[in-house]
C-alpha cells in the first residue's frame, strides 16, 4: 500500500506517493450501508470515492513514471561504463539482454497505474449514466394511474 509515512526508500529527498487509503476509497459493506439508513443490498457505487481514489491512482502512476524516468536515465548512462576491456565485453553481452527485457517490463507496469485510472474514471461516468437513466424511468411511472390488467388468456411461462 502506498503512503506519506517516513522517508522514501533511497533517501528522505525522494517523493513519496499519496495515500490510498481513508474515508475516499474506504469500502464499504452491506450492513456500514444499512447502518447510514441506505438500506442497499450492496450493489451501488459511491462515485465520488470512486473518482477520488482513480485521481490517487493517476498521481502515484505519473510519480511512478517521473522515478523511473529518473533512473532509467541514470541506468542509460552507467551502462556506457559498462564493456570495457575482454572481461566487461563478456558481462555486457549477459547483461545487455536482460537490462534490455526488465527495461520494456517496467515501462509496461509504469503505464498500468494511469491506464486502470483511466478505465475507473469510465466506469464512474457509464454508472453515472446508468443511473440517471434508470431514474428517468421512475420519475417517468405515474402510481397513481390504474395498472392495466393482463389478458384472460394469458399464462405465466
Amino acid at each position: 500500500m502506498l503512503g506519506n509515512r517516513g522517508p522514501a526508500p533511497g533517501g528522505p529527498d525522494r517523493i513519496r506517493p499519496p495515500a490510498l487509503t481513508g474515508p475516499a476509497v474506504r469500502a464499504h459493506s452491506t450492513q456500514d450501508r444499512r447502518r447510514r439508513g441506505t438500506g442497499m443490498d450492496g450493489v451501488s457505487m459511491e462515485t465520488d470515492g470512486t473518482t477520488g481514489a482513480m485521481d490517487l491512482m493517476d498521481e502515484a502512476g505519473r510519480m511512478l513514471n517521473t522515478g523511473w524516468g529518473e533512473v532509467s536515465e541514470r541506468l542509460t548512462m552507467m551502462a556506457g561504463r559498462l564493456g570495457q576491456g575482454e572481461l566487461g565485453a563478456a558481462y555486457l553481452e549477459r547483461y545487455q539482454p536482460a537490462a534490455t527485457e526488465t527495461t520494456a517490463a517496467v515501462e509496461a507496469h509504469c503505464r498500468q497505474p494511469g491506464r486502470l485510472a483511466a478505465v475507473g474514471h469510465q466506469c464512474v461516468d457509464l454508472y453515472r449514466t446508468a443511473d440517471q437513466r434508470i431514474a428517468g424511468t421512475f420519475t417517468s411511472v405515474d402510481p397513481a394511474a390504474p395498472t392495466a390488467a393482463p389478458p384472460a388468456d394469458a399464462t405465466l411461462a
